[in-house]
């Protein structure tokens, strides 16, 4: 049913987004990257980390209040949607922990 899609889309997505970030595969910009030095490298990879620890911040703090507050269901399979929204302070704080991780 189009409910369980709803309810495991956004697990399968952060999931993907975690290992990828745990490998370093997440999208850059090689020109970029290939144009800097080692040290202005360093710099910017630092930037980003830091970018990114502020955006998982944001989100996992928004995504706390969305899954206390809202008592929807999905009517057909009987599962409240805070297992959806789950998904998201979930895999935004293993992606706050993997960018720590991969700042040193």
């Amino acid at each position: 049913s189009e409910q369980v899609v709803r309810l495991v889309f956004p697990w399968f997505i952060l999931g993907g987004a975690v290992l990828a970030a745990q490998h370093n595969r997440h999208i850059g910009v090689a020109v970029l990257v290939n144009r800097l030095g080692p040290q202005m490298l360093r710099r910017l990879q630092i930037l980003v980390h830091l970018v990114i620890m502020v955006s998982c911040t944001i989100v996992f703090d928004f995504a706390i209040s969305i899954t206390m507050e809202d008592e929807s269901m999905y009517t057909l399979i009987g599962i409240g949607q805070f297992w959806s929204y789950l998904a998201l302070v979930i895999g935004y704080a293993l992606l706050a922990l993997t960018t720590l991780t991969n700042l040193y």
